[in-house]
């Protein structure tokens, strides 16, 4: 059985996802060719620190550019590795966790609509659109997705 992550709120080690990400951007479209000077994240102005780490984990590109994942990286033992692994956090009460349809997969027919996409009740930290603002103008375009909360 796998699970995909796609986003997470980061309590540790943000410096450093700051600038996995900022070297992830500078990378991109250029075959992995370094540019001349890579942008440090002690260089960002406040606003574009606020930008990014508003963003900094949501999405599974920005996940894997944040966290250094790569392909090598695919189907490691999440549980008892020793390179990447899981740690227990605090409890989130059934009351606040939030299920809705996936986004992006149009592909998937009637599955498109089942709601498996989880994330915990108004934390922003999952990638757009947020499924507790649907049909409030919060939440992107599209059709309103119906939220579930289990």
């Amino acid at each position: 059985m796998g699970v995909l992550i796609r986003a997470l709120e980061p309590e540790e080690g943000i410096e450093h996802m700051l600038q996995n990400r900022l070297t992830a951007r500078a990378l991109r479209g250029r075959n992995k060719t370094p540019p001349a000077v890579l942008p440090r994240a002690e260089d960002l102005t406040q606003r574009e620190r606020h930008k990014l780490l508003a963003e900094l984990c949501a999405g599974p590109g920005r996940l894997c550019h944040a966290l250094a994942l790569d392909h090598l990286m695919s189907g490691l033992d999440l549980i008892e590795g020793e390179t990447l692994f899981l740690e227990r956090g605090e409890h989130v009460p059934a009351s606040q966790l939030v299920a809705s349809p996936r986004i992006g997969i149009g592909y998937a027919g009637a599955w498109q609509e089942a709601p498996l996409r989880f994330s915990v009740l108004e934390n922003e930290h999952v990638s757009k659109p947020w499924p507790w603002r649907q049909g409030r103008g919060g939440g992107g375009g599209g059709k309103k997705r119906q939220k579930t909360t289990v």
